[in-house]
């Protein structure tokens, strides 16, 4: 196989906090190993829990992405169209998660979530430092007026890990066939910060992974994914190859089929490497 081509027609899913960047930084490492996987014919996409909206700071660094899976895989976005190229919602029905805790719980941010806006229906400092944090603007909305919309995720910004098993016990009765929920952090500021999401049943970053890769024409064998907690597991299992970071817990690096180094030092640049000796190895 031609060097130049080492990567042709192959799609690298990268998840954002804690794996592609940490604390807002991306590594220079990450760039340049990305921006060579690209000039080596591959592909490489987001594959994240923040909006379409909040990605695009992330965008405007890498340069080339191509279509990204969004909202922890509740769509799959194109930002050099600025459209979405699929979606999944949550039922109407299951609005009444967000209501309940909107009236009961004013402690708790609630970011609500579409194909291409953010709104906030319930501000607190924990989402506006979210939202600080992940470069963009929710849109300040009332119940009413939110809830006749089509929501692809709701999240749950939280203020400590104890408020992760609250939100936990009151989502209990609200699990159906069409909805579940996810917990996630990110690491920003001097702490983790915690929230807990809802979104449509059957869907995750590995469904939507595995739609993207029909998009793409990912051909077998070609799709390879990195993250590093449990909202990534699903595209972890469903990648031909899969790698976390040092910092992941040990059951998700169980999963995986190599462990980086720190995020801190270039997690991403490292897989990629990886995957250089694994295609060179295999076409020798």
């Amino acid at each position: 196989m031609n060097d130049k081509l080492l990567f042709d027609g192959c799609l690298l899913l990268c998840d954002v906090d804690g794996t592609l960047i940490y604390d807002g930084i991306i590594p220079p490492r990450n760039i340049e190993k990305i921006n060579d996987f690209i000039q080596q014919g591959g592909m490489v996409s987001l594959a994240t829990g923040r909006s379409a909206a909040a990605a695009e700071m992330i965008i405007s660094r890498l340069g080339a992405v191509s279509p990204s899976v969004v909202s922890n895989g509740g769509v799959i976005f194109d930002f050099q169209s600025k459209k979405p190229l699929k979606s999944w919602n949550l039922s109407e029905e299951s609005h009444a998660f967000a209501k309940m805790i909107l009236d009961t719980h004013p402690e708790f941010g609630i970011e609500i979530h579409l194909p291409d806006q953010v709104y906030l229906l319930n501000k607190s400092e924990e989402v506006l430092l979210h939202e600080e944090y992940e470069c963009f603007t929710a849109k300040d909305i009332d119940w009413d007026s939110v809830n006749c919309m089509d929501w692809n995720k709701v999240l749950f910004a939280l203020n400590c890990e104890q408020e992760v098993d609250v939100i936990q016990k009151l989502s209990q009765p609200y699990w159906t066939e069409e909805t579940i929920f996810v917990q996630t952090k990110a690491p920003f500021g001097v702490r983790e910060h915690f929230y807990f999401e809802q979104v449509p049943a059957g869907i995750s970053k590995g469904t939507a992974a595995k739609e993207l890769c029909k998009i793409l024409s990912v051909p077998k064998g070609c799709c390879f994914a990195i993250g590093d907690y449990y909202n990534d597991l699903e595209m972890i299992k469903s990648a031909d190859v899969s790698a976390t970071t040092s910092e992941a817990p040990d059951d998700i690096k169980l999963q995986t089929d190599y462990v980086t180094g720190s995020m801190r030092n270039g997690a991403v640049a490292d897989f990629i490497d990886y995957l250089k000796k694994c295609r060179k190895g295999c076409n020798e």
